[in-house]
């Protein structure tokens, strides 16, 4: 799992599901704890969030440490809203890792390691923001800038009817630190009973 406790395996924070911004929580923000007590990895948050039913969360946002309550009945919220484990995700940088034969992007002149820094008017870096902007103008044309190298190139790209153009990001686990944990036998009876695996 990403160590959610180290500030360089979070780097960009995390994407904030719209209900949890209506509590005050913002894209980037690092979950420092949830009740004072701090999560395993970003899982833990989600799963906290809808079988602990927190009051407070703190975070750190621009290096400064924030803490906000939430309703006591945060959990069914989420459920109500069917927001199960997408509470929280990691906010990661849009790199292009490959291109699917046959779809739009493949003959844009897009490059596997081009990093995307926006799309239309919508300036970032982070896949949440581009995907969701993309999404936006099915069957119509977009204009996606990306930097390569020392290069920022603009691509005009046709984008599907299903919203699609092609683009397969680079995967978090390419992109994160993952910390292994070695687990005794009776350590790692009681581990596959809390994850379920």
């Amino acid at each position: 799992f990403p160590s959610h406790d180290s500030h360089k395996t979070v780097k960009y924070g995390l994407h904030v599901h719209p209900i949890l911004k209506s509590y005050g929580l913002q894209d980037g923000d690092i979950v420092m704890s949830l009740d004072g007590e701090a999560p395993a990895n970003y899982h833990d948050i989600n799963k906290r969030l809808i079988l602990d039913a927190p009051s407070s969360i703190t975070i750190e946002r621009q290096g400064e440490k924030l803490i906000f309550s939430l309703p006591e009945d945060i959990g069914q919220v989420l459920i109500d809203s069917n927001v199960r484990s997408g509470a929280f995700s990691l906010r990661l940088p849009y790199i292009v890792d490959s291109l699917a034969s046959g779809m739009p992007a493949a003959s844009s002149g897009l490059l596997p390691g081009d990093s995307v820094i926006a799309v239309n008017d919508v300036t970032s870096i982070f896949f949440q923001d581009i995907a969701t902007e993309i999404r936006k103008h099915p069957g119509d044309s977009i204009t996606m800038r990306v930097k390569r190298g020392e290069q920022q190139l603009a691509f005009r790209i046709l984008v599907n009817k299903e919203g699609a153009i092609g683009v397969y990001s680079t995967t978090p686990e390419k992109l994160v630190e993952y910390k292994h944990i070695d687990y005794g036998f009776f350590a790692s009876i009681s581990a596959a009973i809390v994850t379920g695996k």
